[in-house]
């Protein structure tokens, strides 16, 4: 058979194709490799530039965090005496507070300003904030958070322990708290009532309150005791000022370290918690402790009967919408007292006290009264309708 003879022309045109496809392989490869580094690039751009923005945004916010601080330090230095007037009014005037899970600031008015640099001047203390714990491994970093976070709130707050632990209450007293013996207990819990009664005999402040051991706070807690102290409420009635958590899981150290990283915690992954809950009660020097039955703390009941026995005594104020109390939700939960084997503690001893008990009037949504912020971001008090099923009493 006779081989059939391809024209060079031809050959030469195949030739030229395929290096034609191949160029046109490669283009279409580099094109979208390209494209896929220049996208990222302008991602990583964009973070960057974001990330700018918000330390510059924060700027303004730190160095007002940070004269607070320097005026701690430098408040017994007599020689400053000038320059502490003025980092105490650049503190009382701060607007580093911010309301509930939006970024407007909060600002004291006027009055509470006064108020509070005449405390500052004269060494006063607005509250005597306590809690307890025992010691446990699983808990060391809400534990360390909080000895951290409630530090911050000085001079105006002064942190205690209730601990019968030696080990414990030197590592505390280390870190700048006081602490208190326990002195009753039922099934080796702290005595809520015993806690205030020891307390108000140790320390003198405008308020006293106890908060649960993994309550955060920032100086939204301060902004508004001074408002409630410089409010028309009638002050010689029992008071207690009380307000809803907000759980964010797994607070870390560094989320902790001051109030504008838990704040922003809790405004990104923070929920507000239930009616139901109230982990801190804020009273003052003439609340009738003695009268309160012996409910221990971290179980189930006596909180909704507090505010109950509360309304019923005097006036009870909804904070919730100035305060922020963030909770360290660890792999207990948010029920925690719930779990406990004796978690029926308090209702037991309750039922056998008072016999039929309406929990429900004791929710934060209950009182008659309530904070929130006006137009020019100052918290106030308003006074509310509660619904039927906060009665009766």
């Amino acid at each position: 058979m006779r081989a059939v003879r391809i024209p060079a022309v031809l050959v030469s045109r195949v030739t030229h194709f395929k290096v034609l496809a191949l160029c046109f392989i490669c283009t279409s490869v580099y094109v979208y490799l390209y494209s896929e580094v220049s996208l990222q690039s302008l991602t990583l751009h964009k973070m960057i530039m974001a990330a700018i923005g918000d330390f510059r945004s924060w700027q303004k916010q730190i160095w007002e965090l940070w004269d607070y601080i320097r005026y701690g330090e430098f408040f017994t230095d007599t020689d400053s005496a000038e320059k502490d007037r003025n980092i105490t009014r650049n503190y009382a005037t701060t607007q580093v507070s911010r309301s509930r899970m939006d970024r407007n600031v909060s600002r004291a008015p006027v009055n509470t300003e006064n108020l509070a640099l005449d405390m500052l001047h004269t060494n006063a203390t607005l509250l005597t904030l306590f809690t307890t714990w025992q010691t446990s491994v699983e808990k060391f970093t809400c534990h360390n958070n909080t000895v951290r976070n409630w530090n911050l709130l000085k001079p105006f707050v002064q942190p205690i322990l209730f601990t019968n632990e030696n080990e414990l209450s030197i590592q505390v007293t280390a870190m700048g708290w006081k602490v208190l013996p326990v002195s009753k207990a039922g099934r080796g819990v702290p005595v809520l009532k015993n806690m205030y009664l020891d307390t108000i005999k140790v320390f003198n402040s405008t308020f006293y309150a106890y908060a649960n051991g993994d309550i955060l706070f920032t100086d939204t807690l301060i902004i508004t005791l001074l408002t409630v102290l410089t409010s028309s409420l009638n002050k010689s009635r029992p008071l207690m000022v009380i307000g809803r958590r907000t759980n964010v899981d797994n607070v870390t150290a560094l989320e902790a370290r001051d109030q504008i990283t838990i704040t922003k915690a809790a405004e990104f992954r923070g929920t507000l918690f239930s009616a139901w809950g109230e982990d801190y009660f804020i009273t003052m020097k003439n609340y009738p402790w003695k009268d309160i039955p012996d409910v221990i703390v971290g179980r189930r009941a006596y909180d909704n009967w507090l505010v109950l026995d509360a309304r019923r005594r005097g006036h009870v104020v909804d904070a919730t919408e100035t305060i922020l109390a963030v909770h360290q939700t660890t792999y207990r939960g948010n029920y925690e007292g719930h779990s406990h084997r004796d978690s029926d503690y308090n209702h037991n001893l309750l039922v056998r006290t008072f016999r039929r008990l309406h929990y429900a009037a004791g929710k934060t949504s209950c009182t008659e009264l309530i904070t929130r912020y006006n137009s020019t971001h100052a918290p106030q008090i308003q006074w509310r309708n509660p619904n039927k099923e906060c009665y009766p009493l």
